[in-house]
């Protein structure tokens, strides 16, 4: 092998290295999302949480839960899926509603949970009154209500991806890919010695 087609092997291979490096850690930039709701609700509901993860709030982001026993505090988990939470909505019911959260917490991978002040939700739609007591929020819904919906503007300490962790991934896979490189052509050398050797 000529001393050019090595310098092409070892920068091609750090090249594919420092490609596919990446690309298995790049699954550590989704992660583990979940909303864990407590409330209780004077009938039985149907509850939807949307989270938008960059391609705003829709259907397929989102996740039903239903309330089947009226003036009982409930706990519903959301597990979320997506690489970065960039708001949450809560639609409360889907019929009128006198709703009433004891807590809401967002958990995130590798980061302390995070504890929603219940008073920084925010009504958009059907909803005929908020009430805060300093411990429980309670929300009524208006009669003819069929789409309530309340906003999350209070998110936490939402994972982000960091751009030095991106660099680490790339030059470590690169070195390693060197290394197989390297490696590789040391043992084409040998076998190459080995064969004029026998000849």
């Amino acid at each position: 092998m000529t001393a050019s087609r090595r310098r092409i092997l070892l920068v091609a291979c750090c090249l594919a290295g420092g490609v596919l490096g990446y690309i298995p850690g790049g699954t550590g930039d989704f992660h583990h999302q979940e909303a864990v709701i407590t409330l209780e609700s004077s009938v039985p509901v149907e509850t939807q949480l949307f989270y938008d993860n960059g391609r705003g709030f829709n259907e397929n982001d989102s996740i039903k839960k239903v309330v089947y026993q009226p003036n009982t505090p409930v706990v519903l988990d959301f597990e979320l899926s997506g690489p970065n939470l960039a708001a949450l909505r809560f639609d409360p019911s889907r019929s009128p509603a006198t709703i009433k959260f004891h807590e809401i917490i967002l958990k995130y991978q590798d980061e302390k949970p995070f504890a929603v002040p219940l008073d920084s939700l925010k009504a958009a739609n059907n909803i005929k009154s908020v009430h805060y007591d300093g411990k429980v929020l309670t929300v009524e819904t208006t009669e003819e209500a069929v789409d309530p919906i309340l906003y999350l503007t209070q998110l936490g300490p939402a994972p982000r991806s960091k751009p030095f962790v991106i660099i680490v991934r790339v030059l470590t896979g690169a070195v390693m890919a060197l290394g197989m490189a390297l490696l590789i052509v040391w043992v084409y050398r040998n076998c190459l010695n080995s064969a004029e050797l026998n000849a």
